[in-house]
């Protein structure tokens, strides 16, 4: 069996729009116009979650400000080594209270930060779901 030649080669990932329902995809002609090159649009991948939140941020709040940032996640060694992974990662991030449910299967949490954008806050919330045993985000 042959090696196969590759029919594709990804140069660029860039946005193509505000709202796009899927990646676009479009062949550029490559350097050698042997190997065709595909452009991929990843924005609505990696943003289109979070443009809604984006524009109700910037159009209600006013920078700076306290946000108050709540979540629930299982009462586990990983889900405290998670949190203390987001607290190295945003030292204006502060542990208001940390309270177990009856059962003591879960931690409810509440973090003050002072944010100076929209963007700061969604990218705490981006880190808080990459947190192990993240029940869900309030």
């Amino acid at each position: 069996m042959g090696l196969v030649e590759p029919t594709f080669v990804v140069i660029s990932v860039a946005w193509t729009g505000p709202t796009p329902a899927s990646p676009v995809f479009r062949r550029l002609p490559s350097a050698d116009h042997r190997v065709p090159v595909l452009h991929v649009s990843w924005y609505h991948v990696f943003m289109d979650k979070y443009t809604k939140l984006h524009a109700l941020l910037e159009a209600q709040e006013t920078f700076p400000t306290q946000y108050t940032h709540k979540f629930i996640g299982r009462n586990s060694p990983a889900f405290a080594a998670g949190m203390q992974t987001l607290e190295e990662r945003f030292p204006t991030l502060t542990l208001e209270t940390a309270r177990a449910t009856r059962s003591e299967s879960y931690l409810a949490v509440t973090y003050t930060l002072e944010a100076d954008s929209a963007e700061a806050i969604i990218e705490v919330l981006e880190a808080t779901t990459a947190i192990p045993d993240l029940h869900m985000i309030l």
